[in-house]
């Protein structure tokens, strides 16, 4: 009997033990960016996005024919967007200064180009400047100095802020499917569909091609200064990265569906991957390791676009109804804003009011005890929280809180608001 109980209190252990481990294993880890649903960004699915280096300006082209489609612009940094009324219904590639104040369009199946300088406000027609077709590749240095578009018979350059673009004589008739530029525009980049990545570092007075090869390419991304360099690829599910300008590039992740889009930030250590039919992927640490970002939910993505310190992202699927922006938002803080005294009366009212930094519920509590009437008190419009306090007990009292935030993306946080002393009335009832 021992040593049937022995086994029977071993095996007990060994059950504890193992519940015990699998408690112990790492969850799913949150989300980086909090995601929201613009709607009036939801129309018609979209084609491509562009963003200002500061994340308030976000530039969209639509997908489409229908009326709704077209290009639509934010300039508050994705809150809301609006439909530019002078720009024909058509799918677009767009193309953002780093300033936000110079922007132009191209439409994918024709020459029409739309084009401003003063931060979206006007905008100007111009055709038959760049490819009749297949206008994909769209980019523009940071300065707004240079203008880039490749289509299905070359490439396109603009120097003098879309009036007047020049064919490249380096560029034949091909698949150019996206295109990169830094600062000032002296090193650019044009990736096309099936063949190496195309690199210029003096302008684009000469060109020389990367050793390698990445086929069914569809995003290019890179770093500030051009020295690493991603690209992703259809057909091949991978993404891959070079450290050397794109002179060479090495597997960096197999994702095991199309790298629709990749977006880097300009240290190149955050990079966000849109994946068909994933969570949109986010590493922050140069690609070594990847998360789902479950906020953005499962989509068939068309596009994604991160500002230069990877506060701000912006990803749209090629289906309607359906875009996401992304921000890194301020940490939860919430903190006494009226009400501290150094001494109380007891049964008296006391009020005493919290401000905090998000939407939420606060609870009051009075040396741990909850205090009536003052659990779970929504925040104003204000972001204010309100206690009555009447106080039902003698002596030293803490007051403390505990805030909840409306947004699960954040955790609750309590903490000490002030400590007082409660004496008795100094006149009778």
């Amino acid at each position: 009997m021992r040593i049937n109980g022995g086994v029977k209190s071993l095996a007990l252990s060994l059950l504890v033990l193992s519940m015990a481990l699998v408690n112990l294993q790492p969850a799913q880890a949150a989300d980086a960016f909090l995601w929201t649903n613009p709607s009036s960004a939801n129309s018609n699915g979209t084609r491509h996005a562009a963003i200002s280096a500061d994340g308030s300006v976000i530039l969209v082209g639509k997908n489409g024919t229908l009326a709704a489609s077209g290009v639509y612009l934010s300039t508050n940094g994705g809150a809301t967007f609006n439909r530019i009324s002078g720009i024909t219904a058509a799918s677009y590639t767009v193309a953002v200064s780093a300033d936000g104040t110079k922007m132009f369009a191209v439409a994918l199946t024709s020459n029409n180009l739309y084009y401003s300088t003063d931060s979206g406000v006007t905008w100007a027609l111009k055709t038959g400047a760049v490819s009749t077709t297949g206008n994909y590749a769209t980019c523009m240095s940071g300065d707004g100095s240079v203008w880039m578009s490749g289509g299905s018979t070359g490439v396109y350059v603009s120097t003098n802020f879309g009036i007047d673009w020049t064919a490249d004589s380096n560029f034949a008739s091909a698949s150019w499917w996206s295109c990169w530029m830094n600062t000032t525009g002296s090193i650019r980049y044009v990736l096309p569909w099936n063949a190496a990545l195309k690199i210029s570092s003096n302008s684009g007075s000469t060109w020389t091609t990367s050793g390698t090869v990445v086929y069914d390419a569809y995003c290019l991304t890179a770093s500030s200064d051009g020295t690493k360099v991603f690209i992703g690829s259809r057909n091949g599910y991978n993404l891959y990265k070079s450290t050397n300008s794109g002179s060479s590039f090495t597997l960096l992740k197999y994702f095991g569906n199309t790298v629709v889009s990749c977006a880097a930030s300009a240290d190149g250590n955050t990079i966000i991957a849109a994946v068909s039919s994933k969570y949109l992927q986010l590493s922050t640490n140069g690609g070594n390791t990847w998360t789902d970002e479950v906020g953005s939910t499962m989509n068939t993505w068309n596009t994604v676009v991160m500002n230069s310190d990877a506060t701000k992202a912006f990803a749209t699927t090629i289906d309607a109804g359906a875009s996401y922006l992304g921000s890194i938002p301020q940490p939860l803080s919430f903190s006494l804003s009226s009400g501290r005294a150094d001494l109380m009366t007891y049964r008296s009212s006391n009020t005493v009011t919290t401000t905090s930094n998000y939407a939420g519920k606060v609870t009051f509590y009075a040396n741990g005890k909850k205090i009536g009437g003052c659990i779970s008190v929504p925040t104003n419009g204000s972001l204010v929280a309100t206690c009555n306090y009447k106080p039902t007990i003698h002596g030293a009292v803490t007051i403390t809180a505990k805030f909840v935030p409306a947004d699960s993306y954040f955790s609750a946080i309590s903490q000490e608001l002030f400590r007082t002393r409660v004496s008795s009335r100094t006149n009778n009832r």
